[in-house]
């Protein structure tokens, strides 16, 4: 395939007596003509790094050229090493940009010029779609094989683990990490292909930079896997970022799924075959995420919500219910706001108030009220618990009657 774009390339280049390159939606370098006298620093740091980097890179990026549509010149900036323009092509799909053409300009480029350069990219475009839906292809049989990893049986876990061994994955890492999308449907949302679509740009473009083998995914319209291999232990609040990222990624492309969705991550295991306990953390932390009204949460940073939320059933008959817990739920819920957030502050009316601004005594009173109009009392250990704990799973859990 490359070797297909570095003909065209050159086939151009020599046409026109110009320097012509071709890099990926990301500004790494694809292919590249051999160059004439219209060679600057940015073309040498590109040839030599593989890529647009540094001043450079945030000029271009600044530019908008990552929306173009159309042909248009770039127009030079010698502090960051463009002496000289560019005439640039974004290569689009009908989906996604593919990559630029950039094709060297001292201002004296002839319409006839930019036609025939345009003709090229058409050609180099083309290619890229055909490597783009080969690519597509393949993640289908990877994504595949992903879901055996969530299989009951550990032998079908193992063999499916196997399977992406030997589809050149994973072959160096020795920790495993799972995040997970959640995204809730309903008749009025969009739809489960919107919904894949979405979750598949998302984690693309969250991981672009990041070698190929070392991650695997498998979208979904209602929980999508992305696992990734690591070398060595990964660090929790990196992959929260990460986590974080492939959010902000999937509202770029379809905000309308953004709104619906939130990221959890699990724990890492040490077995490529234990990617099921972690995806079980990372779906409820994706749910947690979604009660605290954030993008993205860890199973780690969260183990009360984690826990309310594994333990206990979806689904609680009122008959079941304490009767100091059936008055509570009738209180104001500023009451109940005060009631949690000094729980939350080990029963420290100071730090209660701080968390609140509100006064102390106002503090005082309202749990004075409570405690009157409910029984509560708490100045006993296990009224305490038994308090917090279904504070904490009301966001949660439904109460039937």
């Amino acid at each position: 395939m490359i070797d297909v774009l570095q003909e065209l390339v050159e086939g151009l280049a020599q046409d026109l007596k110009r320097s012509v390159a071709v890099d990926d939606a990301g500004l790494r370098l694809l292919a590249s003509s051999t160059h004439f006298e219209d060679v600057d620093g940015a073309r040498l740091g590109s040839l030599v790094g593989r890529r647009v980097s540094g001043a450079a890179r945030e000029y271009v990026l600044g530019q908008g050229v990552q929306s173009w549509h159309e042909p248009a010149r770039l127009p030079a900036h010698p502090e960051v090493g463009l002496e000289r323009a560019r005439f640039c092509f974004p290569l689009r799909s009908r989906y996604e940009l593919l990559g630029f053409m950039w094709l060297l300009d001292d201002g004296t480029l002839t319409e006839a010029e930019i036609a025939q350069a345009a003709e090229s990219a058409g050609r180099i475009q083309d290619v890229l779609i055909r490597r783009s839906e080969t690519e597509v292809n393949a993640d289908v049989e990877i994504e595949s094989i992903v879901l055996g990893l969530l299989a009951a049986e550990r032998a079908a876990r193992e063999q499916a683990a196997d399977e992406l061994r030997g589809l050149g994955l994973f072959h160096r890492a020795e920790y495993f990490s799972v995040l997970v999308v959640r995204t809730d449907s309903s008749e009025t949302g969009p739809s489960s292909q919107t919904v894949r679509d979405a979750v598949r740009q998302g984690l693309n473009r969250a991981m672009q930079g990041r070698l190929r083998e070392s991650f695997a995914y498998s979208a979904a319209a209602d929980r999508s896997l992305l696992l990734i291999g690591h070398r060595g232990a990964p660090v929790p609040h990196q992959l929260l970022s990460l986590a974080t990222t492939i959010h902000v990624e999937v509202e770029r492309f379809a905000p309308e799924v953004a709104t619906v969705s939130t990221v959890g991550v699990g724990e890492p295991v040490t077995r490529l075959s234990d990617t099921l306990r972690a995806f079980d953390q990372a779906a409820v932390a994706a749910e947690v995420a979604r009660d605290l009204g954030q993008a993205a949460a860890s199973w780690a940073n969260h183990p009360l919500e984690t826990a309310v939320r594994s333990w206990l059933k979806p689904i609680i008959d009122r008959a079941m219910v304490p009767a100091v817990i059936d008055r509570l739920m009738a209180e104001p819920e500023e009451l109940i706001d005060v009631l949690e957030a000094y729980l939350d502050a080990g029963s420290n009316v100071a730090t209660t108030a701080a968390d609140l601004h509100l006064h102390r005594t106002t503090i005082y009173y309202r749990l004075n009220r409570l405690q009157e109009s409910t029984g509560i009392d708490l100045t006993d250990g296990s009224s305490r618990l038994l308090v917090h704990l279904w504070l904490k799973a009301r966001h949660v859990r439904r109460v039937q009657d």
